[in-house]
Order: structure tokens, then sequence, then C-alpha cells
């Protein structure tokens, strides 16, 4: 929780640090209001911290479903299927006795 809190206020600061910068980059003459609104939308886009947070936010999401999963009963399942065709040989042998005997 703390983590987040932390992240949440290194996020706001670095985006009002970006947007201002933005703002007096583009408007260097003229006096600009700069409201929180407008320095957030100016600075979200462009935030690498953003970024890198919600990455790990999914980093995070991902390694609790990880975690969970051992607690679903697991399930698998297989098949298999052999047919034997019959060859071109089959029956040829039937012909010949089978105690030794020679028939002629």
């Amino acid at each position: 929780m703390h983590r987040h809190l932390r992240l949440f206020g290194l996020v706001c600061s670095s985006a009002l640090l970006v947007a201002a910068r933005a703002e007096a980059q583009q408007a260097a003459a003229a006096p600009v209001v700069l409201t929180l609104a407008r320095a957030l939308d100016l600075a979200i886009p462009a935030s690498e911290a953003l970024t890198a947070a919600q990455a790990s936010l999914r980093q995070a999401d991902a390694q609790r479903r990880v975690a969970r999963s051992g607690l679903f009963p697991q399930v698998s399942a297989s098949a298999s299927y052999l047919r034997t065709l019959e060859t071109e040989f089959a029956g040829v042998f039937d012909r010949f006795p089978q105690d030794g005997a020679t028939g002629g």
C-alpha cells in the first residue's frame, strides 16, 4: 500500500515537472496559467515513470495469478488411436499346415 502511494506521489510530481517544462517551452513569451488537470493531461502520456509503474503493476498482477493457480485442481487429458491396416500378405500363409507336416 505504501509502495503504491509513494509511486503515485512520484508520478504526480514528475507529471507536474514535465508539464511545467513543456508549457514553459511552448509559451516562453506569454504567461500561461497551468492547472493541475492541464499538467496531468500534458505529462501522463510522456511519463516514463508512469509507464514503468504500470508495467510493474501488470507484472505483480501476473505473479499473483501464478501464485493462486496452485490453489486450483490441475486437470490433464490425453487420447490416442492406433489403426492397424491389413497388409497384402494377410492370409498367404494360411494355406500351409501349421504342424510341420508337408502336404503333397
